[in-house]
């Protein structure tokens, strides 16, 4: 909505450079957010991932126009040298043998919760010092809450509800999971979890693969494979060393890709590009740009 509002007030107040931001994989679905995607007046679109771009590109946006700069985080509240690993563990009475499981983000259908608590359920079955928890709220919290009253796994499986300690969680924790099933562009949960250290299992969708490297960072598994993502986060529990090393490499990734001055660098860049391209003077400072 707001690229569709920039676009019209473009129409009516020509200005030297507009940009939008994309965060998504969804499709173009209306035809006048097509319209404003594909004006000649929207002069670069940033995107939030390469997925985001091949996106567009396929449905016929000009290439040369698409642009992509990583979403970027706090480094210092994501830091796993100051973050509480105990307050966590010791909330959900965890002692120094007990393994936790964590994904962070929205009880929406998208996020895939069900899926999540499902895998949940095959883990701890097998692996009694293991817990499983979902951190946040959404319309599908009652479903989850169902579920896992359903499967019989009340005492192992947690929905933590709403959080703003978001560090100290994934400090608390093992293994970070992402079980989206699409239209995630790239989530910030993947990257904070992989800025504290954390290996990732994640669905193989969208942008996780660009920073969920099999191997590297952590494991990627199929769309709704209950039975893969157990496996993946179980060799992740038992594979200390290899984990360790995941969430090390996972850190120095995203400290490359996404630091916040590493975006800010990159969006000053994209407009230097545009007022060049208009014959516009940009400003040599850091921060500024004349029009």
């Amino acid at each position: 909505k707001a690229a569709v509002f920039g676009w019209l007030a473009s129409a009516i107040a020509p200005i030297p450079a507009y940009v939008v931001q994309r965060g998504t994989t969804h499709p173009i679905h209306t035809w006048y957010q097509g319209i404003a995607l594909k004006s000649p007046r929207v002069h670069r679109i940033v995107c939030v991932a390469e997925a985001v771009r091949r996106q567009l590109v396929g449905e016929g946006v000009d290439p040369r126009k698409v642009e992509v700069v990583y979403g970027s985080f706090d480094v210092e509240r994501f830091d796993p040298a100051t973050a509480d690993r105990r307050k966590v563990r010791d909330e959900l009475g965890l002692d120094d043998t007990d393994r936790l499981v964590v994904q962070v983000g929205e009880l929406h259908p998208k996020k895939s919760p069900r899926i999540f608590i499902r895998m949940a359920a095959r883990l701890v079955a097998s692996r009694p010092n293991v817990v499983c928890a979902l951190v946040g709220k959404g319309r599908r919290e009652e479903e989850c809450r169902r579920e896992i009253e359903t499967l019989g796994v009340g005492d192992r499986v947690k929905l933590l509800g709403f959080r703003t300690d978001v560090a100290d969680v994934y400090a608390a924790a093992d293994v970070a999971v992402n079980c989206s099933k699409r239209f995630e562009g790239l989530t910030g949960a993947i990257r904070e979890a992989l800025a504290m250290e954390k290996p990732v299992a994640a669905t193989d969708t969208d942008g996780n693969p660009e920073v969920v490297r099999p191997g590297e960072t952590g494991l990627l598994v199929p769309v709704d494979d209950v039975e893969g993502m157990a496996d993946a986060v179980g060799r992740l529990l038992d594979h200390e060393d290899e984990a360790r090393a995941y969430g090390r490499a996972g850190r120095k990734l995203v400290l490359e890709l996404m630091h916040p001055e590493v975006r800010h660098r990159r969006v000053l860049e994209i407009y230097r590009a545009i007022l060049a391209e208009r014959g516009v003077a940009a400003a040599t400072t850091t921060g500024g740009l004349t029009s």
